[in-house]
């Protein structure tokens, strides 16, 4: 138990620290929202990628 709340702690600590860094570089803060948007889009089209791509076969045939 200990081990992971000290674990949690260095990852908490970790993210706050990036988190100052981000507060002082405005344009940063936004390239890395646009970077994570981009990210999710992408995952969601890999994982919506194989319905689709039955839908499509069904649809056209």
């Amino acid at each position: 138990m200990n081990a992971e709340k000290n674990i949690w702690g260095m990852i908490t600590q970790y993210i706050d620290r990036i988190n100052q860094w981000l507060a002082q570089y405005p344009v940063w803060q936004r390239r890395v929202r646009i970077l994570r948007l981009g990210l999710f889009q992408f995952g969601m089209g890999i994982s919506l990628a194989p319905i689709t791509g039955t839908l499509n076969r069904v649809l056209i045939s």
